[in-house]
């Protein structure tokens, strides 16, 4: 098995000599696989290693044994561990995810918090890869989506999506290795252990014993399509494309050639023309594409409006992709740019927690104790920084834009209320972890936006 992963980072560019490797390790059996293929590995691919270990705080005992038995592997193999602790059920709370979109958040963003890292290792699997097919299917995927996990993608790798869960098992007795069992992984509360705990094994026994070689093989295939039409849909978008750049903001299709391709390649023009208006795809969905594809048939000044500040309109031979004027932009993307510093007001309130705080966009409180410098409301400043959970980690202002996609141009625009460089409040967003009311909150900081006075 060593041979074949090693061959399949060869095979995929997924680790060059001198990188600087961190793995994502869990405790469990696939992540234990994983770092130790890797320590193997380093000294003949000529890379350095490293682990990270996230800790989410959801099964208490069993979590913090996790956590030694991690600490105790890398002693062992001597590879150097970075261990990290994320609230989870607390980021769920906040965010509104659930606990798997929550942890898998948090688990990326303490990987990329790393800094001078070539490449960020984890230990997805084959069968992994079957789950997340389905998955992706099951929610009306597209045909990228049915591609699955690549073995590359940015920063990160996934040494091990060419063998299953039963090699990797193997391996280990081989190994004489013991590895960490999560118990949330037979709790069906999680949609991907529906999957992996009832789907597949009925689909295995019902219709195919190798539905996960297959599912695979299906997602190779996919990803190779989806390669050829996006590969097709460029050199269509540099043919029907009627201006030079980007420049003014908009971009011009000839209708009539677009009409002459196949669906398929139409609706990836349109993506790809978005994505280069937009900067990313993220919150663009199949109704988004369709609705752009349908202008082609629409009378004359017929239009569409589509996320990040893009409208696309049908003209008497094109469409034109533009984004609006950028006030109108700003505004909607977030409508408190348009505030003046005399537009916050704030109060200093007793609290003996027997009435309940009401907060909202325009309103947000902190407990005043725990502020000791001076607040005050004014634009993003170099070195300045939020809490975002009650571990009380740090992340940078300008990590925290990058990693919400703020457009660029907006980012000088929005209005902070800070304590020196640490930021209470990021109005339109979110407030720091650090400061918020609890039990033991004795007075609060009553923040409030006059939204009379501004039309918002």
């Amino acid at each position: 098995m060593l041979k074949k992963v090693e061959e399949f980072i060869r095979e995929n560019q997924m680790i060059l000599p001198g990188d600087r490797v961190v793995a994502g390790v869990s405790g469990g059996a696939d992540s234990v696989c994983l770092l130790d293929i890797l320590n193997r590995l380093s000294k003949m691919l000529s890379f350095s290693l490293e682990a990270v270990h996230v800790n989410h705080m959801i099964r208490g005992e069993e979590a913090n044994r996790d956590e030694e038995y991690v600490k105790n592997l890398c002693r062992k193999l001597q590879v150097p561990l970075r261990c990290i602790h994320r609230d989870i059920p607390k980021l769920s709370k906040e965010s509104g995810e659930s606990l798997e979109e929550a942890g898998r958040r948090a688990r990326y963003e303490a990987f990329y918090s790393i800094e001078g890292v070539d490449k960020i290792a984890v230990a997805h699997h084959a069968d992994d890869q079957a789950e997340t097919v389905l998955y992706n299917i099951f929610r009306g995927s597209s045909l990228k989506g049915a591609g699955g996990m690549r073995p590359v993608r940015d920063k990160v790798i996934r040494p091990l999506l060419c063998v299953s869960r039963k090699e990797i098992e193997d391996y280990l007795s081989v190994r004489n290795m013991t590895f960490c069992t999560d118990s949330t992984n037979f709790s069906n509360e999680y949609t991907r252990n529906k999957i992996r705990n009832d789907i597949i094994p009925l689909v295995r026994e019902a219709v195919q014993r190798d539905v996960v070689s297959n599912l695979n093989d299906f997602s190779q295939d996919m990803r190779e399509s989806y390669e050829y039409i996006r590969k097709k849909a460029e050199d269509v978008l540099n043919e029907c494309r009627r201006n030079e750049n980007t420049e003014t903001g908009q971009i011009i299709l000839d209708g009539n050639m677009l009409l002459s391709e196949p669906s398929v390649i139409r609706r990836e023009v349109i993506m790809l023309s978005i994505r280069e208006l937009s900067g990313t795809l993220k919150n663009i969905t199949r109704k988004h594409i369709s609705s752009v594809e349908e202008l082609l048939t629409k009378p004359v000044s017929r239009q569409t409006d589509l996320p990040y500040g893009i409208v696309a309109v049908r003209d008497y031979d094109s469409i034109i992709l533009r984004k609006k004027d950028r006030n109108v932009q700003e505004q909607e993307e977030n409508p408190f740019v348009s505030l003046k510093e005399g537009d916050f007001e704030f109060e200093v309130l007793d609290y003996e927690g027997n009435w309940e705080i009401i907060t909202n966009d325009y309103t947000k409180v902190f407990d005043y104790d725990k502020i000791k410098g001076n607040v005050k409301v004014r634009k993003r400043m170099p070195g300045d920084y939020i809490i975002l959970d009650g571990s009380g980690n740090r992340k940078l202002l300008k990590s925290y834009f990058i990693d919400e996609k703020i457009p660029r141009r907006l980012r000088d625009k929005i209005w902070l209320l800070a304590e020196d460089s640490h930021v209470l409040w990021i109005v339109g967003y979110r407030i720091s972890a650090a400061y918020k009311a609890d039990g033991t909150t004795k007075r609060i900081l009553k923040a409030t936006i006059r939204r009379k006075r501004n039309g918002i």
